[in-house]
């Protein structure tokens, strides 16, 4: 089971401004004809660079937790990180141990985590967003079918 992110220390500053997924389609090259592709999985983990800016208690805080909780890093614990949908909480696994950079007066920690489980949208409302999107992302198009739709409500009345 995940353990939880310490809710008294300050949240991820920087998530690199992205993320980078796994590919989950794995491809078959073949003598002739076109490519083969398979689908592995239904969602593959994501990697993150990551910081912290720590006071001197937070920073110990964090090296306590990362040690003693984690277990050095061997455990998995829960984050709030920011993706496309927004901040949504990630189950995490550091890969390798954080940097401790001491910045005047504070400590930046950064790290690599792997994100393996992530909260996303079910596929219904995936489609269902993508259908609003469509609608906004076309206003012209959006206004002539509302409009033949008053013009045929007009004719029946």
């Amino acid at each position: 089971m995940a353990e939880e992110y310490p809710c008294a220390l300050p949240g991820v500053l920087v998530n690199s401004n992205g993320f980078a997924p796994q590919s989950l389609v794995r491809n078959n090259n073949v003598q002739n004809g076109p490519l083969r592709f398979r689908l592995q999985a239904d969602s593959g983990w994501l990697q993150f660079n990551v910081a912290w800016s720590f006071g001197v208690l937070e920073g110990q805080v964090f090296e306590n937790w990362y040690k003693h909780i984690l277990t050095n890093g061997s455990k998995s614990f829960l984050i709030d990180l920011q993706v496309t949908g927004g901040l949504l909480e990630h189950e995490c696994y550091f890969l390798g141990v954080p940097s401790y950079n001491q910045v005047k007066k504070r400590w930046s920690v950064s790290g690599s985590v792997l994100a393996i489980a992530r909260v996303g949208l079910a596929e219904c409302d995936a489609q269902s967003l993508i259908g609003m999107f469509n609608v906004f992302a076309k206003p012209n198009l959006a206004l002539t079918q509302l409009n033949a739709a008053i013009l045929e409500l007009e004719t029946l009345w």
